[in-house]
């Protein structure tokens, strides 16, 4: 599966969540190709979250590990391993999931969206 294909799979997934149907309209893919760096995806629920999406074997580059601290606690990293492999990262590389299904790594995703 490429970055595409796993970045549509997911925006699909938590534009359909429950918990994210008021919110719909406020996930965005982001689209820079000139200015680098900047992480995949945002939700904004009343705070902007966002997410940096790699596949096995790739991780964020420097520029992206830099965006990603500099968003603290709102800044996240996910990696697509294979088909039920999911994992959900800290900037700092620590894991918070891994192994873990779409469904299980969309809930993870959504309940981080709702952190204070």
């Amino acid at each position: 599966m490429t970055e595409s294909q796993f970045q549509s799979r997911l925006l699909k997934a938590l534009r359909a969540h429950p918990a994210l149907k008021a919110w719909k309209e406020m996930i965005w893919k982001v689209s820079d190709r000139f200015g680098g760096g900047r992480p995949d995806i945002q939700i904004f629920t009343g705070k902007t979250n966002y997410f940096e999406l790699k596949v096995w074997p790739e991780k964020p580059t420097k520029i992206q590990y830099f965006f990603l601290k500099k968003f603290g606690n709102r800044g996240y990293w996910i990696q697509f391993h294979s088909e039920g492999k999911h994992a959900l990262f800290t900037p700092n590389n620590d894991w918070l999931l891994i192994n873990v299904t779409m469904e299980e790594l969309t809930n993870a995703v959504v309940y981080r969206c709702f952190l204070d």
